[in-house]
């Protein structure tokens, strides 16, 4: 099995703010480092307004078994959390909705996505959505500050090494010719 770290490259949907607002969670920065100190934040006017993202790829995917959505933000409030979600969408299809948890100082969270079978072009359309819930006062917030996402996927194997079971040293001759000096056998070129 193999990980990729993949960014954030796109707006998809742009809920709480105007202009390129990826630009400001893609950071090149892994837990446990701090972010830049660039945000995206949702307040009492944003409830229910989704942000969405794309992500960056990887190829040579066979099937991807995991997604980890790692997540550095805060709220701004210290009365009770609201309810303010997040999801992930492989293809064509949003998974379950997951809750974000965040206190009041920047911390990092990770989500976990497992039990997968997504496909090469699934991860090729990786999005991430959040969505704040309903706030009633100014300082009921969500400051997202960094995202990426850590795959595990297994490999498209790229090479054949034995043809019909028989191992190249076995053949020494064709036809009384040397076998380096068959430049092709069946449309098979390149044979030494």
């Amino acid at each position: 099995m193999a990980t990729a770290t993949l960014r954030p490259n796109e707006d998809i949907a742009i809920g709480w703010g105007v202009g390129a607002t990826y630009t400001a969670i893609a950071e090149v920065v892994n837990q446990p480092s701090a972010g830049d100190g660039t945000i995206i934040a949702c307040s009492k006017n944003d409830g229910g307004k989704e942000d969405i993202f794309g992500f960056g790829t990887v190829s040579g995917i066979d099937v991807c078994t995991q997604v980890v959505v790692w997540t550095y933000a805060l709220r701004g409030s210290t009365e009770p959390p609201i309810n303010h979600t997040f999801a992930i969408k492989l293809g064509s299809s949003w998974q379950a909705t997951t809750s974000l948890n965040f206190g009041t100082s920047y911390a990092w969270k990770s989500y976990t996505f497992s039990d997968l079978s997504a496909s090469q072009s699934d991860i090729d359309g990786l999005q991430i959505k959040f969505t704040p819930g309903t706030m009633t006062s100014s300082d009921e917030t969500m400051s997202i500050d960094t995202v990426y996402a850590v795959i595990t996927y297994s490999e498209i194997v790229s090479s054949i090494l034995k043809v019909s079971g028989v191992a190249q040293a076995s053949v020494s001759k064709v036809s009384s010719t040397a076998l380096a000096s068959i430049k092709a056998i069946s449309g098979v070129s390149n044979v030494s």
